[in-house]
């Protein structure tokens, strides 16, 4: 995200979904940070999409983030 110059992991989603069209959860989905957890992650679901869309979708999700 920093690399990026996004700070804000919903607008980092947002931003990586128009620039890409892939969409992930981000951990708020998964319920609240625990006290001293300060790392963010996201999480792909991959049920009911082909082998190609996956590998076709994180390629440019890692262009844009070498961007």
């Amino acid at each position: 995200m920093k690399a990026k110059g996004i700070d804000d992991l919903a607008v980092f989603a947002e931003k990586a979904l128009h620039a890409t069209g892939v969409s992930f959860c981000t951990r708020r989905h998964f319920g609240r940070p625990q006290p001293g957890e300060e790392r963010q992650y996201i999480r792909f679901a991959f049920s009911g999409i082909s082998n190609q869309d996956i590998k076709e979708g994180l390629e440019l999700f890692g262009k844009w983030i070498a961007s």
